[in-house]
């Protein structure tokens, strides 16, 4: 007797990973799940959002070191000296 066997209909818990975390809580078919990674690091593929297909997870999230870190922009303010208005006059 031939028996059909239906795909996943789930994909499996996503274990925790070094410097990031995940937001979302549903493993259903076509769920998907948010990658952030903690302030300094980046997802090493560019993902930020995990999709549930077939039973699996699309990719691994995996957080590296940013290659260009992040600094405070310094917003320098120019102080401008008194300004007169001009007077417009009609001729």
């Amino acid at each position: 007797m031939n028996r059909m066997y239906i795909l996943d209909l789930e994909c499996p818990p996503v274990k925790n990973f070094k410097d990031g975390v995940i937001f979302g809580n549903s493993f259903e078919l076509g769920s998907r799940l948010m990658v952030r990674c903690n302030p300094g690091f980046t997802e090493k593929n560019g993902q930020k959002t995990m999709l549930c297909t077939n039973g699996n997870w699309n990719f691994t999230p995996e957080c590296v070191t940013s290659k260009s870190t992040t600094t405070p922009t310094t917003l320098t303010l120019c102080m401008l000296g008194n300004l007169s208005s001009a007077k417009l006059s009609s001729a």
